[in-house]
Parts: structure tokens; C-alpha cells; sequence
């Protein structure tokens, strides 16, 4: 009776918590289940898989004696929870248990039809795709988003199994005698299969050679007009003709969205096939459906033509054939025609003459069922999403004309309509722009829409929890925070009366108290939110939803009772709101209890990343402190020492992280807090045992060196690079030669030029930086040439300072020599500047020369070379003279360490021992004066 209820009432029928129940019952009475038992338990189980998977290996275990052993019937009511949740790695391992370890065995268990067929069920959808409804009017003037890497691959590996599990049944049935002959569920399993990857794959893509290479037999049309996915579906229709298995309307249905996106002769070759058949070509169903793919497309010339064709056999459209043609006209571009369609199809004469004059479409009116109430909503929302707002003000009077009351689907209908066009149109400002930057003018308008699909959810009695998640989210988008909250609240209050009418007695097999589509969607819905108080820097609305989230989730794990709850149920409404957005907080953390779990609903990594970028454009400096606390134990979790992981899936968690610390430290640097900014990067680098960003240790430098603080940049580089190096390509050279660039520029901006040159002189010292000085002593022409190349000013600055300290002063202290070489400096012509042949490093380099040197030095160009600068001997002679009597011992040491770089001598340790003598010196003139001339009482 438990199973049938749960077939008859999928969405109010508690199956699963009433099956577990009555298992335990069965223990407390020692009543042994038997293997039908079993496996009426399982097939209650719904989209509970990770239970259904418990009792199967409890059934499994050798070690009790309470289960009986499963058989395949109880595999394949596993396998089938397994599908309904789109799991279908969990259904693989089960046929694969069934196909390897089982048969080894000998225990009598063998696959059958209904498991493979099971199986590929499992592989009809992604496991990310469970919740989404496919309503075709929301996609109506839409554009599809591109899948993603992650998206493809899955859909290629979905497609690539469901054909090699058909190899698999003919290679069972004719090697082991199996019963697993292919019927008409195992082929519509397989072409629904294509139809759901069609988006993913293209035509064009390479996976279909390998495919063909892998099961030619499935490719048997060689047309080369027909795409290799054309020749896969009409070679399957032709088996399923050959075995003598019957198409149903499914087998029709699925072929057509499998071909669609080819276009209007795909569909048509497809529409041939089932024309054929009286019980299909005489209903209007199919036609519908190729009607509905050609209206994704656009295309209303198709339409015209499939119509035809429709009216030729004796078929009749119906309601969805009207649902069609308006969707199609909204995609197509034709939306400013929808009032003149409508009004023509109630007979009016005038508006069906000018349908055919002026907007060139013509249909049979006289053929069209009465219209509905449905199909003006209908024709609204299609308006409003193509910002046709006039045309859909003229459908609202025709059905105020016609006394036609708005009913709640058509104020849903609007309602998501004008929730999509607001999140679309903020979404897109503020991706493009800064919030400050956006046109007022499209902020008004997309905020506009947003406080329209507020006002009117408000008129609904009971709105959808899809329809409260959508205005959520544009209102969020477009700074309504204060409705934004309150529809969030009403969401959590729905989740949380339906987990108090699904509490459990006995968590035994580890029962999920919702669903896990519903608590996916809400999570991504509570990342959204968070994520437009980032983008507008939000800080005051970002904690308090991050507070709501917090409470939601402690109810949640604790069971605490909701007030205020709505009546709606949540789970079987509730819609993931952004689908193709990939989760990026799948962080698993060795069961931290600080850390929020894969499952939980409270804040997770992306979230507290939001919050903090809302902290740091606020300048709540103080915010961003608390929430990196947060973050610890997630960044923790990543420490090598601490994670049993292999390294690359180590360091991709802790990429996700480090934008949590790099928007802190511009937090810090807008407040110039360079005590916290210090003690922030010690505690990162003590969390991770990593290097840290390079973006949070630039702002760091910048913070030290505005506050004159030269010694603490030096002491911070150094720190930065002692942990080791986790990941060669992102962390190895270029991480060092980027903190060395940055540090040297800080210091330089801040006026610290002497500090900025140690600096320089410890990344050549260690082979970091390079620098290029040849010698020219001999001959006509004798000079020095330094280039310049792929430098930054500040470095450039270093570079000249440094080469003349070397050269010149190692060359001449001791024999006071006159000097007579030139200096020549290769700046570079400006090919690679943001302005083509407008150079930034040579009138740097000059202005360099003559402001910041005493004496200054004079530069002339080099004939034949506008990359390069000379500076004249008697400049440098000059230079030198003034040089020997300011730098002294300083300049002996730097040159002594800069020439003899081969031998691995560390600058460091050359200034550490020029300290050292120089105290020595010091302390013996500080002896002799005390000595000559004693101190008084």
C-alpha cells in the first residue's frame, strides 16, 4: 500500500520516512524481512538514493543475520532510485557489481532488461539538472547559455556510456544468455539520452568522431548533409523498425528534440517517419512538439510550412499549437505581431487581412481552437521578455475588453517575466561596469521591473516558490535588499514547514529531512544574494542575510519550529534559479566541525568570499578581520600537511579561497592598517603553509611603504617566499619575479629609492631579475650598455641606479681614474606601449636622470637608434666625483656583491658584514673620544 500511495502521490506522499518506519517496527518485533520485502522498501525510496544504497549494502553484509541476501530484483529498485535522483555513477557501480563481482560469485543474481534500462534512465539528465522545470515559455526570447567545461564533459560521458550499455546488453545476451535484449524503453532511454546532451554537444564537435570510431555500427547513414547526431537517431529509429520493437509517442518526441537544433529539415525528416503512422499523424501532439522546436529556434517561416502539412492530414491544431506560434514569434522577432494575431484569431476580419499584408504570416484562423485566458498571459510574458512593453499593454486591454480576469498562472507568468528581464538587464550592467558606472537610465528601468515583479507576486495568493526565488533574485540585483530579505524569509519558512512535517523518528539509514534538489537550489539562491551585496558593495545587507542564512541553517540541523510558515509546499515548487552556474564550494574538509558540510545550507566559502568583498568595498576593515576567522578552517583544511588529497585537487580548493584574503588586504590598504595587514598575511601563511596571493601581498607592500616601513616590506617578502612551493606553474619564478616587481615599485612610489635598490639587488642576486650590462673597454667606441627591456619604471629606476653604482665605482674608486665611457640606456621604442610608438620608459628614464641624480645627467639619443639613450662621459665623471665623497663605504660594498654575482655571494650578507665593520669602526672612535675626554658626573 506504501509503494502504490508513493506512485499515486509522489509530492504529498511520505514514502520513505513510512517505509523506514515500518522496518524498524519489524526489528523491535525480531520480523525477519524477506527479499520481496526488501525490495518494496527500496522502491519506496524515491530520490532517496544514498538510503535506498544503505539498505542495499545492509542487505549485502555477511555479518548479519536480520536482511536477507538481494537479488536483482532489489538491485534494480536501487538502480532506479539512483536514476530518479540522476545519479548515474551510483547506477553504474551497481550494474557493474552485478555484472563483475556478483557473476564471479555464482550467487544467482544477473542483469536483466530492466536494469540496464534502469541504468540508462539514470543518464537521461545531469544530477544538477534535478528541480528545473522545463518551462519553454520562460525560455521564450531568452538566449541559451553556453555550457560550460564541466557541463560538456558530463554530457559526453553520459552519451558515450548510454551507447556502450547498449553494447553491453546485445554482448550479455549473446555471450552470457542473459535476458537483456533492447525493448522500446531501452531505445527511448537512448535517445532522450542525445536529445538532453544536444545543447552540450555541438554537431561540430570532436567527441562525435570518436564515437563513430568507437560504435560504427550506430552510424549507419552516410549522408554527408545529415550531422553524425542525425545518423545516430535515425539509426536507432531504423533498429527499433528492424527488431520489430514499436515507436511510441515518446520514441517521436525525443527524436524530434534530439534532431531540432539542425533546423527545419531535420524536423521534417523526422516528422516523415511518424506520418506514416495513422495513430500519430491524426493527433496533434508530435506536431506540437516539432512546432515547439522550431519555435525555440524562431523559425516561423518553418512553422507556416509544418502547419500545412498538419492541416493536410486531417489534423487538427490545438491549444498548444497556439502556445507555439506565440512563442515562436517572440524568438523569431516578431513579437510587435502578437496583439494583431490574437485579435485576428477571435475573427476579426480587418486584423487577419492585416496579419497577412503587413507582419507576412499566414495561418488557417478558421482552423484554431477558442482562445484561453492562458495564451494572452502567455503572449504578455513573451512581450515583456523581448521589452515589447506597448504591445503587451494593447494584450492586456484586449482581455480587459473581453472581461478576461488574470488568473494566478497568468500573474505568475508575468511575474517571472518581468523577474527575468530585471535580473537580466542589472546582471548585465553591473558585469560590464562598476555600480557607480552603470547607465542611471537602465538602472532605473531594470529596477522599475524588479518593484513590478514584487507588486505583483504580491497580488498572488499563493505564489510558487520558483516565482518567490526568481523576484528574490532581481530585486537583490537591483538593490531592493529590504524585499529581497523578506521573499528570502518566506522561502525558509516553506523548507522549514516542510521539514517539520518530515521529521523522522529514525535516522538509521541516513535519510535527507528535504530534498536534495531543493537544498541545492537554496544554496545557490542564498550564493546569488550574496553575491549582488558584493557586486554593490552592500555591506549593511550583506550581514543581515548572512544572519537569516545562519538561523535558517541551525533550524534546519536542529529541527527548531518555523513561524509564520507559509502554506505552500517548498520541494515540489522550489526551482533552481541559476542553471549553468557551476558550484564552486564542493570543498570537502576532513569532517572539520567549523566548517559547513556538502549538504549544509548555512554560509559555505563562496558566501563568506561575497561578504567579504561587500566588507572591503564598504571599508569595513573590521568586517573583513571577523570573517577571514571564517574562512580559517576552510584554508586550514587545504594545508598539505592536513590534507590526505592529491595536490592538484589541494591546490583548486585553495585557489577558491585566496580571493577572501587578497580583498581584505585592499580593505586594509584603503585604511592604511599596516599593523593588521601584517599580522593578517602571518596568520594566512600559518593557515595554509602556502605562499599567499601575490594580489594581497602587492596591497601589503603598498600599505608598508606609504608608512615608511622599508624594513618590514623586506622582512614580509622574505616571509612570503619561505613556504614551499605546492604548485610549480602559478607559484614557482613568476610568483617571486611578481613580489619582487611589486615591492621594488611600492618603494619606489614612496620616495624610498635607496631601499628600493636592495631589494633589486637581492632578485638579481638570487636570479629572479635580469640584468643585462655589457662592457665595451676597447676600441674606438668605449661604453657601457644597459638594457631596459620588459621593465617597469620603478624597476628601470633601480636598474640605472644600481648599474652605475656597479660599473663605475668598482671600475674607478681605488685608481681615481678619469672616466671616459659613455653609458648607453636601452629603453625600447614604445612597440608594446597601451599607445603604439609612444614610449613610457624613455622620457621616464630622462626625467630619471635629470631629477632624481646629482649632478644631473644629460642624455642624447643614439643615431640610428630611438630605443636608446647615451649618457656622455663627462656626465658620468662628474657623477662619480660627487658620489665618492656622499656613498663612501656603502657603494664599495654594492658594487663588490653585484660584481661577483657568479659566486652565489648574497647581498645580504655583504651589507650584514659592512654593518658590522662599520659598528666595529665606531665603537673604537667612541672608546678613543670617552677615553680623551671622560664623561662628567
Amino acid at each position: 500500500l506504501n509503494a502504490r500511495a508513493q506512485e499515486a502521490f509522489p509530492k504529498e506522499h511520505q514514502g520513505p520516512e513510512l517505509a523506514l518506519q515500518l522496518l524498524q517496527v519489524m526489528q523491535e518485533h525480531e520480523i525477519r524481512p524477506d527479499v520481496q520485502t526488501c525490495t518494496l522498501i527500496l522502491s519506496c525510496m524515491g530520490r532517496e538514493w544514498k538510503v535506498a544504497l544503505n539498505v542495499l549494502d545492509a542487505m549485502k553484509d555477511d555479518d548479519q543475520d536480520f536482511y536477507p541476501s538481494p537479488n536483482h530484483y532489489a538491485y534494480a529498485a536501487a538502480a532506479s532510485s539512483c536514476a530518479k535522483a540522476r545519479e548515474y555513477n551510483a547506477a553504474m557501480e551497481l550494474l557493474q557489481e552485478i555484472r563483475v563481482t556478483v557473476t564471479t560469485n555464482n550467487t544467482g543474481v544477473e542483469a536483466n532488461t530492466v536494469v540496464y534500462n534502469i541504468v540508462l534512465q539514470s543518464l537521461q539528465d545531469s544530477s544538477n539538472s534535478i528541480g528545473r522545470r522545463s518551462d519553454l515559455l520562460l525560455r521564450a526570447g531568452r538566449k541559451k547559455k553556453r555550457a560550460g567545461k564541466k557541463q560538456k564533459e558530463d554530457a559526453v560521458y553520459r552519451l558515450d556510456t548510454a551507447l556502450e550499455l547498449l553494447t553491453w546488453m546485445e554482448q550479455d545476451e549473446s555471450e552470457r544468455g542473459w535476458s537483456t535484449c533492447p525493448d522500446r524503453v531501452t531505445y527511448n532511454a537512448l535517445l532522450t539520452v542525445i536529445a538532453n546532451t544536444a545543447q552540450a554537444i555541438t554537431p561540430t564537435a570532436s567527441v562525435w568522431d570518436e564515437l563513430e570510431q568507437r560504435f560504427p555500427n550506430l552510424f549507419a547513414y552516410r549522408l554527408t548533409e545529415w550531422t553524425r547526431r542525425e545518423r545516430l537517431v535515425h539509426t536507432l529509429l531504423d533498429q527499433m523498425e528492424e527488431s520489430e520493437v514499436e515507436c511510441d509517442q515518446n520514441s517521436y518526441k525525443q527524436s524530434l528534440l534530439a534532431v531540432g537544433s539542425g533546423g527545419l529539415i531535420p524536423v521534417v525528416q523526422v516528422v516523415g517517419r511518424f506520418m506514416k503512422e495513422p495513430q500519430f499523424s491524426r493527433k496533434p501532439d508530435l506536431f506540437n512538439t516539432a512546432l515547439s522546436v522550431l519555435a525555440d529556434l524562431g523559425d516561423i517561416d518553418g512553422i507556416q510550412l509544418l502547419l500545412g502539412r498538419m492541416l493536410k492530414t486531417g489534423c487538427r491544431p490545438d491549444s498548444r499549437t497556439i502556445t507555439a506560434i506565440i512563442r515562436a514569434m517572440g524568438n523569431g522577432g516578431k513579437a510587435s505581431s502578437l496583439p494583431v494575431f490574437l485579435l485576428a484569431l477571435t475573427g476579426n476580419a480587418d486584423a487577419a487581412h492585416h496579419l497577412f499584408e503587413f507582419h507576412n504570416l499566414q495561418f488557417d484562423l478558421k482552423a484554431f481552437p477558442p482562445l484561453a485566458p492562458k495564451h494572452y498571459s502567455e503572449a504578455i510574458a513573451v512581450s515583456l521578455i523581448a521589452s515589447d512593453f506597448g504591445n503587451a499593454r494593447r494584450i492586456l486591454l484586449q482581455m480587459q475588453d473581453k472581461n478576461i480576469e488574470s488568473s494566478d498562472s497568468a500573474l505568475e507568468a508575468i511575474g517571472r517575466s518581468y523577474a527575468l528581464i530585471a535580473t537580466d538587464s542589472a546582471t548585465f550592467g553591473k558585469k560590464k561596469l562598476d555600480a557607480e558606472q552603470a547607465s542611471p537610465v537602465g538602472q532605473d528601468s531594470s529596477r522599475a521591473r524588479a518593484e513590478s515583479a514584487y507588486s505583483v507576486l504580491c497580488r498572488i495568493d499563493k505564489p510558487s516558490t520558483y516565482l518567490l526565488s526568481l523576484t528574490a533574485k532581481s530585486c537583490a540585483a537591483n538593490g531592493l535588499f529590504g524585499h529581497a530579505q523578506e521573499l528570502l524569509r518566506r522561502i525558509h519558512n516553506r523548507m522549514l514547514k516542510e521539514v517539520a512535517g518530515r521529521m523522522l523518528s529514525d535516522a538509521q539509514f541516513g535519510l535527507e529531512r528535504s530534498s536534495e534538489a531543493s537544498r541545492r537550489a537554496l544554496s545557490k539562491l542564498h550564493r546569488s544574494m550574496m553575491r549582488y551585496c558584493a557586486l554593490q558593495g552592500n555591506v549593511t545587507a550583506a550581514m543581515s542575510i548572512t544572519e537569516d542564512i545562519e538561523q535558517f541553517s541551525r533550524r534546519m540541523t536542529w529541527g527548531l519550529p518555523s513561524e509564520g510558515a507559509d502554506d505552500a509546499i517548498f520541494s515540489s515548487e522550489f526551482v533552481d534559479t541559476e542553471e549553468d552556474e557551476e558550484d564552486s564550494s564542493g570543498i570537502v574538509f576532513n569532517g572539520s566541525p567549523s566548517v559547513a558540510s556538502e549538504h549544509s545550507l548555512g554560509m559555505k566559502v563562496p558566501e563568506w568570499i561575497s561578504l567579504l568583498i561587500a566588507a572591503s568595498k564598504s571599508g569595513q576593515w573590521k568586517v573583513c578581520l571577523t570573517t577571514l576567522q571564517f574562512l580559517r578552517p576552510y584554508v586550514e583544511a587545504t594545508h598539505l600537511q592536513n590534507d590526505g588529497r592529491r595536490t592538484e585537487k589541494s591546490n583548486d580548493d585553495y585557489k577558491k579561497l585566496t580571493p577572501g584574503l587578497t580583498y581584505a588586504m585592499q580593505c586594509m590598504e584603503l585604511r592604511s592598517h599596516y599593523a593588521w595587514t601584517i599580522r593578517t598575511i602571518d596568520d594566512w601563511i600559518q593557515w595554509s603553509g602556502r605562499r599567499p596571493p601575490r594580489e594581497a601581498v602587492n596591497s601589503a607592500f603598498r600599505i608598508l611603504a606609504k608608512r615608511g616601513r622599508s624594513d618590514e616590506v623586506h622582512s614580509l617578502l622574505t616571509r612570503c617566499l619561505h613556504p614551499p612551493i605546492s604548485d610549480e606553474e602559478t607559484d614557482g619564478t613568476m610568483y617571486e619575479l611578481s613580489l619582487f616587481v611589486s615591492a621594488i615599485t611600492a618603494l619606489h612610489k614612496a620616495g624610498l629609492y635607496n631601499e628600493a635598490d636592495d631589494i633589486f639587488v637581492d632578485a638579481v642576486a638570487s636570479g629572479t631579475l635580469p640584468f643585462n650590462l655589457e662592457k665595451q673597454t676597447y676600441g674606438i667606441e668605449r661604453r657601457f650598455t644597459l638594457d631596459l627591456h620588459g621593465m617597469n619604471v620603478a624597476v628601470a629606476n633601480s636598474a640605472v641606479r644600481v648599474a652605475l653604482q656597479q660599473e663605475v665605482l668598482s671600475a674607478s674608486y681605488d685608481t681615481r681614474d678619469v672616466w671616459d665611457n659613455d653609458v648607453v640606456i636601452v629603453t625600447g621604442r614604445g612597440t608594446k606601449s597601451a599607445l603604439q610608438m609612444r614610449p613610457v620608459l624613455r622620457p621616464e628614464v630622462q626625467r630619471m636622470l635629470t631629477e632624481e641624480f646629482y649632478p644631473p645627467l644629460s642624455t642624447t639619443s643614439v643615431p640610428g637608434n630611438m630605443g636608446a639613450l647615451r649618457v656622455p662621459a663627462d656626465d658620468v665623471s662628474e657623477w662619480l666625483s660627487h658620489q665618492r665623497q656622499q656613498k663612501g663605504a656603502r657603494m664599495l660594498t654594492v658594487a663588490a656583491v653585484l660584481k661577483n654575482l657568479s659566486s652565489g655571494n648574497s647581498l645580504r650578507a655583504a651589507f650584514a658584514r659592512a654593518r658590522s665593520r662599520t659598528m666595529e669602526q665606531n665603537d673604537t672612535s667612541t672608546d678613543q673620544d670617552e677615553s680623551s675626554h671622560p664623561s662628567s658626573p
